[in-house]
């Protein structure tokens, strides 16, 4: 694989590229949030071996190189490799979630690691407020921010594993 961001005009040419490092070449981009900024996030699912503890949060801005955010290996490795669904606050503040790992992780603007809460089967993310709504597969609705994981409805119907905040 070649796992890159690419922003493109209408027309279909390459305004900014970035690809990861060739040994992160099995780290494929999935997932994509941009917060007013232009601060562009994304979220990464490892194929490779599931014994290297691999980010799965990285950071964009066109025409510079990706900033990889790796918390540290503990909690790396709860991510089970995998990352479900990424949203970002308007100032920056991002979770990320592994339904696979059974949590969702709040990093700061910068990408430093600032939370982990783990629930099982949870993926759906989206920004609300100053933090997040998350989903399960059970029908859970959660509200998450980096020092509270608060249930909000527990009775739903079994969510997908995306989430999009309607204004």
């Amino acid at each position: 694989m070649r796992p890159n961001l690419t922003v493109l005009i209408d027309s279909g040419d390459i305004v900014a590229q970035a690809e990861l490092p060739t040994e992160l070449a099995q780290n494929s981009i999935r997932h994509l949030a941009v917060n007013p900024k232009g601060q562009i996030a994304f979220a990464m699912q490892w194929e490779g071996d599931p014994s290297e503890a691999v980010p799965q949060l990285g950071l964009w801005q066109p025409e510079e190189a990706p900033l990889l955010c790796p918390p540290d290996p503990a909690e790396a490795f709860r991510m089970n490799g995998y990352a479900g669904s990424i949203a970002m606050t308007a100032t920056g503040e991002i979770a990320l979630t592994s339904p696979r790992g059974g949590v969702v992780m709040i990093h700061d603007s910068a990408g430093l690691h600032m939370a982990t809460h783990a629930r099982a089967d949870i993926c759906g993310i989206a920004a609300l407020g100053s933090g997040f709504l998350a989903s399960d597969g059970s029908g859970a609705l959660w509200s998450c921010t980096i020092q509270t994981f608060v249930p909000q409805r527990t009775d739903g119907p079994n969510w997908d594993n995306h989430l999009v905040g309607i204004a």
